[in-house]
């Protein structure tokens, strides 16, 4: 993929449009796409772990979500 730098002139790093900027949206198309061929190549595990030490900031795995610990800071 090729990966390049661009500046919107008056813009600042996120701006209420940046979605609809051609240029983004063929960037995420593409990123979109390799995760979508990569993750059919790879080979499905029976396991894995969730680590997170702030559930609230953290996200899921898999449909797994930790949103409370038993022991904080465990």
């Amino acid at each position: 993929m090729l990966t390049r730098f661009q500046e919107d002139p008056g813009e600042g790093h996120w701006y209420p449009t940046v979605f609809k900027n051609p240029t983004t949206q063929s960037f995420l198309d593409g990123v979109t796409s390799e995760a979508t061929t990569n993750s059919r190549k790879q080979s499905k595990s029976d396991s894995f772990t969730l680590t997170v030490s702030v559930p609230q900031l953290d996200g899921s795995l898999r449909g797994w979500k930790v949103e409370e610990l038993k022991v904080p800071g465990r």
